[in-house]
Parts: structure tokens; sequence; C-alpha cells
């Protein structure tokens, strides 16, 4: 009898072992697998990008396996980092928060969707190549360094799976484009996030493109807005009028896609600095012969167009020696502080 008892005892030992096995296997497999990130900021692998050319600025990218690493990323000082991290989520967990080390603010920064600081920006889950994929995008704070990098590590990034109501951390394994995320700081300006504009299509002289229709203040404002040449790989081709009221900002650099706008897209709102890279901008609801592209009201200004634009279009509102703006004619040469 006890040798029946025994016997039974192992077979429950084993049948246990077996189930806990199980379990485990299939809770790793739903583990959410972290695939790499995109940078929403501007660009991606050293010595890929001439930073003195304008076109392919690529401003939404995967850096997902060896052969396109993004081992740094350039963005401005005093603009805030925006990165959005990819998983494939086969379970459609739902997203909790991450942890993360950053060289501006300190160890252990945590994200969620409640923050007002580490602003988690969005979670979209969909479906890609028969894969369910998650992409959480967060919006980190200012960046403090003039020069130099800023050193971003992920250290944990935590889904709850609805089903044992339990909390799972995802994979980082280290053979995933995983944990350290670098952003060298520069003097060149780069193009702004697409998280800080409202846009639609829109269609003018049939031209199809994204027209900005707005400069979100909900996380603070850039110190130089750069209007990107594409969004989600659409031409940015138009300006609505009046696109961040009541706002003063340092600068602002309008993209050679730009062919459309409305009058007066920024009232009196740029202090230091203007760059218009198209070489051909008009005005479709023109009013009494104003073409008005941007009016300032600041003496002191660097205003930098092309000379073919300037000739042809009337695009300021009031008289550029009486204001006294610094204008800087361009003819096949490129601004000098890009």
């Amino acid at each position: 009898m006890k040798k029946s008892y025994f016997v039974i005892l192992i077979l429950l030992l084993v049948l246990c072992l077996g189930i806990s096995l199980i379990s485990c296997n299939n809770s790793t497999a739903n583990k959410p697998v972290f695939l790499g990130f995109y940078v929403e900021k501007t660009m991606i692998k050293n010595n890929s990008l001439n930073l003195s050319q304008f076109n392919g600025i690529d401003t939404n990218y995967l850096a997902g396996n060896d052969s396109e690493i993004a081992d740094s990323m350039y963005i401005n000082y005093g603009e805030k980092m925006v990165i959005a991290l990819q998983f494939i989520n086969e379970k459609r967990d739902v997203f909790v928060d991450l942890v993360l080390d950053d060289s501006d603010y300190g160890e252990d920064q945590v994200y969620n969707n409640s923050s007002k600081v580490n602003i988690v920006h969005s979670v979209e889950t969909y479906k890609k190549d028969g894969n369910w994929i998650t992409d959480v995008t967060i919006i980190m704070p200012k960046t403090k360094s003039h020069n130099g990098t800023r050193e971003i590590q992920i250290k944990e990034v935590n889904f709850l799976k609805e089903m044992t109501n339990t909390n799972v951390q995802a994979d980082l394994s280290s053979q995933s484009y995983s944990k350290n995320i670098k952003a060298t700081i520069t003097d060149k300006y780069v193009p702004t996030s697409k998280v800080f504009f409202e846009y639609e299509e829109v269609e003018y002289n049939g031209t199809i493109g994204l027209e900005i229709t707005k400069i979100i203040s909900e996380y603070g404002y850039p110190n130089v807005i750069y209007v990107p040449e594409k969004i989600d790989n659409i031409n940015v081709i138009s300006c609505a009028e009046n696109i961040l009221p009541n706002q003063k900002v340092k600068g602002m650099i309008l993209p050679s896609t730009l062919k459309y706008h409305h009058a007066g897209i920024m009232n009196d709102s740029v202090s230091d600095l203007f760059i218009l890279l198209s070489h051909d901008v008009i005005n479709i609801h023109p009013t009494n012969d104003d073409d008005s592209l941007v009016h300032f009201d600041t003496a002191g200004a660097d205003v930098y167009v092309w000379n073919e634009y300037y000739n042809s279009h009337y695009y300021l509102s009031y008289d550029i020696n009486s204001w006294g703006l610094n204008l800087h004619l361009l003819d096949n040469e490129t601004p000098p502080i890009i």
C-alpha cells in the first residue's frame, strides 16, 4: 500500500511539473517581444544624412535589425525627444508602464498613461504581416544639454495580461535592438516631430498632400519649429492661417515641399529666425492683393528666402527696411544655419 501511495505521489508531482512547464512556456510565448524603436525626431544612422542637404530627411524610421541600426539620432537643445517603441504583441496585451534611465533626468524614470511630465503620447496596436504589433510612443522632457549626447537606457516595459490579470514584463532580449538609445544634441536644426502638429489631407490645383492646421501646445513648443517635409511618407504642401496663435518662438523653418499657404500663417510669432526652403509658395486665398506668408513685428530677425521667390511674391506684411529685418536672399547655396 505504501508503495502505491508513493507511485501516486510521484505521478502527481510529474503532472504538476508538466502543467507548470506548459504554463511557463505559454507565458514566455505570450510575452510582447521588443523589435526596436522609431525615431520620431530626425536622423538615422551616423553619416547616413548630410545635414547640409534638405532632401531625403526621414522623420519616421524603424531601427530593427543589424543593417538598419540607428546608433544615434540628432535633436535640438530645448526640444523634447519623441520615441516610439515597437513590440510583437500576439495577445494584444495592455501596456502599463516603462522604466528607463535618462542621462538628463536620472535613473528609474517611469512613463505611464497618467504622467504629466514623462508622457505616454499614444499606444497603438495593429496587424502587420500576420503579427499583432504594438507601438508605444513616449514624449520625453526637454533636452538640457547644448551639445554632447543624451543617453537613454530602457530597463523595463510592462504589459498587463488580461486573461490572468498578472503583470508581465516584455522581452528586452539582447538579440533585439533594445536597450540603449543615444541622442546627439546639435546646433543644426532638425525637423520637429509630427506629434507637435495637427494636420489633414488636402488637394490644391491637383496637388495632394498634407496641410499643417495647428501647432499643438499640449506638451510645450520647441524653440525652433521646423515643419518636416513629410509626415507618414506624405508631402507637407500647405500651412493654414495662424497655425501658432498667441505664442512667441525663436524661429520657424518651412520645408521645400511647401507649395501653398493661407494668409499670415504665423502672425507676429517669429522673433529671431525665419527660413523658407521652398522656391515658390502661393497664397491660395489672397485678399486685397496681400500675399503675405508671415507677419513680423520684431526687429533684427534673420530671414532666409530664395531670391526668385522674394522677387516674384510679396511675402512680408511690413516693409523690411522699416522693421529692421535682416534679409538673406539665396540663389543656389543653402542657409548656413542648417
